[in-house]
Order: structure tokens, then sequence, then C-alpha cells
């Protein structure tokens, strides 16, 4: 009897720290760029100070507007660059990403990246994890918007990435452009 309580009380006690490890993530929508963009992002995140941004950011390639959790860890970065898709199409959009960010870490992986169809616009992404100098995940997803390069980029630690994947690609799909 003493033995079915005791594996009745671990899987339970087991069953909670393994839920309070991997809590749920909940989107909600906001909205950007003097409205023009509606998307979704985790609830509990918050806008970065200008300062955080540019401790984080380089200066020629600051975004316009990030979102992050209280710890600043997993971040979503929103930009909008005029007449940048004139001179870029999604593939060189793509390479240059990957050249970048080889430069800083040779052992990159690329995970995945394609197109896809969202509010009626086409969508490029990319994801990769680095492995130096941070270990990071990272998520950009972009679109060609009234001349303008739309981009979000998702960063989070490599460490308990996994879930991020889907969240990502639930936030590129959630974008409702006005």
């Amino acid at each position: 009897m003493k033995t079915i309580i005791f594996l009745i009380a671990s899987t339970i006690l087991l069953s909670s720290f393994q839920s309070a490890k991997d809590p749920e993530i909940k989107l909600g929508k906001i909205k950007i760029f003097n409205d023009l963009i509606e998307i979704k992002i985790p609830s509990t995140f918050t806008v970065m100070h200008d300062y955080e941004v540019k401790k984080m950011y380089p200066a020629d390639d600051l975004p316009k507007v990030v979102y992050a959790d209280s710890l600043r860890n997993t971040r979503l970065a929103l930009s909008n660059k005029k007449n940048a898709t004139v001179e870029y199409q999604f593939k060189g959009v793509r390479t240059k990403y990957l050249a970048d960010w080889q430069k800083s870490d040779p052992k990159l992986k690329e995970l995945s990246n394609g197109g896809t169809t969202v509010d009626g616009r086409d969508m490029g992404f990319i994801s990769v994890l680095h492995k130096s100098p941070e270990k990071i995940y990272r998520f950009v997803f972009m679109c060609d918007y009234k001349g303008m390069l739309l981009t979000g980029e998702l960063i989070c630690p490599k460490k308990g990435y996994k879930p991020w994947i889907e969240i990502g690609n639930e936030i590129m799909n959630s974008v409702d452009l006005k």
C-alpha cells in the first residue's frame, strides 16, 4: 500500500514539476506601426526601453520596437524598412542574413527556411541555431508591404527553444496587414 501511495505521489509531483518547467505561453494581439499591422505576441512580453534595445542590437540595424520577457532572454524585434524590398527578394534577404550570422558563428545550423502566404501576402522565413558566441534560437519572418520590408525576429536561448518553434510560426501566421 505504501508503495502505491509513493508511486502516485511521485507521479503527481513529477507532473507538477514538468508543467512548471514548460508553462503554456499564451498569445495576445497588438497593433504596431501606427495600427498598420496587427500581430500576436506572448501576453507576458513588454516593450523594451530604447536604451535596452541599443545595448542588444547593432546601431546600424536597430529594430523599430522590441517586446521581451521579464528577463529579456526571449524577445521579438519588429522592423519596417522603406524601399528595402526593391533591393532584395526574400531569397536575397535570407542569403544576407545567413552570411552575416555565419561571420560571427561559423558553426551556425540552419533549421528551416521557406515561404508561405499570410493574410494574402507572400511571407519568407528562416530559423537557425547559433552555437557561438551565444547559444540561441533565431526565427526571422518577412514580407513586402507597400514598398517596405516588414520583419519579425524571435530570439530565445537555445536551451528550451523547441516550444518557440511553434510559437514563432503562430506569431508569423497571425500577421494582419491593414
